[in-house]
């Protein structure tokens, strides 16, 4: 039976961070694997287009907030190594999780993902980080306002 075609656009960081936009549904078992560093939008019902334009407002934000932008090394050299660093992040990932609490997680997410959704959102570490800097941002400008 033929199955549609589906699209995924990624999107390398500097510092590590990932971006992956696709139209494809979600897997619940991908829960388990998932980098704290990568931000993964499933967009089952988005065109071509629009996953693209969602995918360029993203990474410019996290660009933005995070203070970095994207990696402009295009050989083929660099895709190896950034498939090598995904593959050691998701090893890294997956030594790091308790079993038992990583099994009950891909289950409860395969129960909230038979709830119908445009869009799934895996954000990592981001927010976090993104606060971590913004607050990191803030205080230096006020220590420097303070030794004026």
């Amino acid at each position: 039976m033929p199955r549609p075609l589906k699209c995924s656009i990624q999107g390398y960081l500097q510092d590590g961070w990932d971006i992956d936009f696709t139209d494809s549904k979600p897997k619940a078992e991908s829960s388990f694997f998932q980098s704290r560093k990568i931000i993964r939008v499933n967009m089952p019902e988005a065109g071509t287009s629009e996953l693209l334009r969602e995918f360029l407002k993203m990474r410019e934000q996290v660009c933005l907030d995070l203070s970095i932008s994207s990696e402009r090394d295009d050989t083929l050299e660099a895709y190896i190594r950034k498939v090598q660093r995904a593959a050691d992040a998701m090893r890294e990932t997956v030594k790091a999780r308790n079993f038992a609490v990583g099994l009950s997680q891909v289950y409860f997410r395969k129960l909230s993902l038979l709830k119908a959704r445009e869009e799934y959102v895996w954000l990592g570490d981001y927010p976090k980080e993104a606060e971590r800097r913004k607050q990191g941002y803030a205080m230096v400008a006020e220590s420097g306002l303070k030794a004026r």
